[in-house]
């Protein structure tokens, strides 16, 4: 059996509940399973010391980095509108989700497992959004 992970978790998160416990339901899936993750970059401290991703990539552009110099007050908003508005900007978050959606598109596995809210993959499931 193959399960497919997505990257919000461990995108979103450098230390977090969420990312763990993800981890750790990983590391103990039988050895009959196996695994792949939506993931090419993360600053995700649990990801990097399970070392279930060989190939990540520190990360080039999230909202840590974003207008480094300058600190105000709804920066995190603008980081998410700029997001919105220019999807070929090279962020974490489109890096990820790039990848993600190609292992869906390939189909090459038995299960999906998204790791938080966002419903981008219900397209690519065949499942259609209201």
């Amino acid at each position: 059996m193959k399960v497919l992970y997505d990257h919000q978790a461990f995108t979103m998160q450098y230390y977090g509940g969420v990312s763990k416990s993800f981890c750790e339901l990983i590391s103990h899936l039988p050895k009959d399973v196996s695994v792949e993750m939506g993931v090419m970059q993360s600053n995700n401290v649990h990801l990097a010391e399970s070392g279930l991703c060989p190939m990540l990539e520190a990360v080039g552009h999230d909202y840590k980095t974003f207008l480094p110099h300058f600190h105000f007050r709804g920066k995190g908003h603008l980081y998410l509108w700029f997001n919105c508005l220019f999807p070929s900007f090279p962020s974490v978050e489109h890096v990820n989700k790039r990848r993600a959606v190609e292992l869906l598109q390939s189909g090459d596995f038995d299960v999906f497992h998204p790791t938080l809210f966002d419903d981008y993959f219900l397209p690519y499931l065949g499942i259609f959004r209201i």
